[in-house]
């Protein structure tokens, strides 16, 4: 987004200086920003500026993604309407089925609107003042849940279906022990199609 940004305004000749900033920027940042002369800044890591910083959501980045999931399509591109207005055109998005979200997406939805409304009484709290913006320890629990999950962990977000370049699959949806125990191919397949093993 940053670089399609970037690129939009240099072609309508309008001079920039952006600096990006992330939740995270992985060792990938390196080649998709720094070779590019991008400026750019991770808050929970950044290993385009600090060499020793790590990907600390690599183990669970597709239950992560999901925790941040959009409500509406990707964006395919920008059209300039008749009125002049410019608007984006947007793929079907994957998350509606028979003209309703599916139980992913309003979870999700849930999440998030419980997220904001606990960032706004945190925000006005005392607590607040004692932890400021400590990111590790706000973090804390996503991390914990990605990196550590109980059962109940996998049970909220197991069956949810995650998209990666069209192709949808469980983040942690194991079968049966039974079944595993006389079609152990079948063990390895499913943790190999799971987007979350650690869930798995």
């Amino acid at each position: 987004m940053q670089k399609n940004l970037i690129q939009t305004l240099n072609n309508q000749g309008i001079s920039n200086d952006i600096t990006g900033y992330y939740l995270g920027l992985s060792k990938k940042s390196k080649q998709n920003l720094g070779a590019n002369g991008y400026k750019a800044k991770g808050y929970l890591f950044d290993c385009l500026n600090n060499d020793t910083d790590t990907d600390i959501v690599i183990a669970f980045r597709p239950l992560f993604e999901t925790l941040f999931l959009e409500q509406a399509g990707s964006v395919k591109c920008y059209e300039t309407q008749k009125d002049g207005k410019t608007i984006s055109v947007r793929y079907e998005y994957e998350y509606v089925k028979d003209k309703e979200l599916s139980h992913e997406a309003k979870k999700v939805l849930n999440i998030q609107t419980g997220a904001v409304d606990f960032v706004r009484a945190f925000k006005d709290s005392k607590v607040s003042a004692y932890i400021n913006s400590d990111k590790e320890i706000l973090f804390k629990y996503i991390y914990e849940t990605g990196t550590n999950p109980n059962m109940e962990d996998v049970r909220r977000f197991g069956d949810f279906i995650f998209f990666n370049n069209g192709c949808g699959n469980y983040l942690a949806k194991p079968q049966k022990l039974r079944k595993y125990i006389v079609n152990p191919k079948m063990c390895l397949s499913d943790l190999s199609e799971s987007q979350w093993k650690l869930g798995f």
